[in-house]
């Protein structure tokens, strides 16, 4: 928690305070979305935790898949 407090500039307090602040609002997505994804962990049956494991598995996945950065964005040529 340190080191990347301190890659952002921020204390280890404030960096502790926007994790919780994070996971208790679903890192600040519309509310829309967050209203589906936790619709989503509910009908799965798993706890908040679980949740995020289970889309970081989905997306490591996708990487076994495919490669890393696989869907990175590319600036448009004009």
């Amino acid at each position: 928690m340190t080191e990347q407090s301190d890659a952002e500039g921020i204390s280890t307090n404030e960096f502790v305070v926007r994790c919780i602040d994070d996971l208790r609002g679903v890192f600040g997505l519309p509310r829309t979305m967050a209203d589906a994804l936790e619709e989503d962990r509910r009908a799965l049956h798993l706890n908040e935790r679980e949740y995020l494991q289970h889309l970081l598995t989905r997306r490591y996945e996708q990487l076994l898949a495919n490669k890393p950065g696989f869907d990175v964005r590319k600036p448009n040529k004009a």
